[in-house]
């Protein structure tokens, strides 16, 4: 089994979400990608959306931090939900679901990153053709954070 981590990031400004259309699997996502050898999944998170859109992003902490940091320990964000998603009979994605938010709504993505990217309402999301979760997603992370 070919088992990889990644992180999705459903992004959130001024009561809408950021999705792309994805050309490989012809479906509606957050970006995302996987996590680089050496990188922590939020590190991951951070960079896949700029990388995607152009925009810094703070994570949404989902569970308040409690624990104090020191010199050896530096506390990571937590995604709000993690997946294991089955993308062929022999691979898999361990999938950190993060939360998060954007400061504008101006997209640059990288070139070659994603073509299709854009910003969509509740009421424009209900009306597209989301997987389950990713529509059950969008759902939370805009009560939440729009």
């Amino acid at each position: 089994m070919d088992r990889h981590l990644t992180v999705a990031v459903f992004v959130v400004h001024q009561g809408k979400t950021l999705l792309h259309w994805h050309k490989k699997h012809s479906m509606w996502l957050p970006v995302g990608g996987h996590v680089d050898p050496n990188e922590s999944p939020c590190e991951a998170a951070i960079r896949e959306a700029k990388e995607e859109s152009g925009l810094d992003v703070e994570l949404y902490r989902h569970i308040p931090s409690v624990a104090p940091e020191h010199k050896q320990v530096r506390m990571l964000i937590a995604p709000s939900y993690i997946q294991n998603e089955v993308i062929a009979p022999d691979h898999e994605h361990v999938d950190c679901i993060f939360y998060a938010r954007a400061s504008t709504f101006e997209l640059n993505p990288l070139e070659g990153e994603v073509t299709n990217i854009g910003w969509y309402s509740l009421e424009e999301t209900e009306a597209m053709d989301l997987e389950p979760d990713v529509r059950e997603y969008v759902r939370e992370v805009l009560a939440l954070l729009a």
